[in-house]
């Protein structure tokens, strides 16, 4: 999972996308496996968080959840009614705990590793 992809779209400016290739790159050399993709999520809608997007929008085994309320809430299961609850997001070896915080921004989540003892707010807290 990458969690949130930075305020620059530039690969020569910002390359997030040659880093990330290559820590992924590394991980499967040290641990094979097939089956690795990659899912792009977001704190929040701000431009500041996802303008690197698109370098991620060609890649294989790769899925980009667009950062607006309406798409990042539906793929976790969150609704107006229902924006309280806790959502898991199941990484295979451990799962993060994804709640709505609209407030900052109307489509913020916040994300918590229960495993690192994280909490990834964003701009929230």
């Amino acid at each position: 999972m990458l969690l949130d992809t930075g305020a620059t779209a530039s690969p020569e400016l910002f390359p997030l996308r040659r880093v990330i290739d290559a820590l992924m790159d590394r991980r499967l050399e040290r641990h094979p496996r097939q089956g690795y993709h990659l899912l792009v999520l977001h704190t929040h809608s701000q431009n500041d968080h996802v303008a690197g997007d698109t370098q991620f929008l060609d890649r294989s085994d790769t899925t980009v959840v667009a950062a607006d309320r309406e798409t990042a809430w539906k793929f976790f299961g969150f609704t107006d009614d229902d924006c309280e609850s806790i959502r898991l997001l199941d990484l295979g070896e451990r799962q993060l705990e994804v709640l709505a915080t609209p407030g900052h921004d109307a489509a913020a989540m916040t994300f918590y590793d229960r495993w690192t003892g994280f909490l990834l707010t964003g701009d929230t807290v």
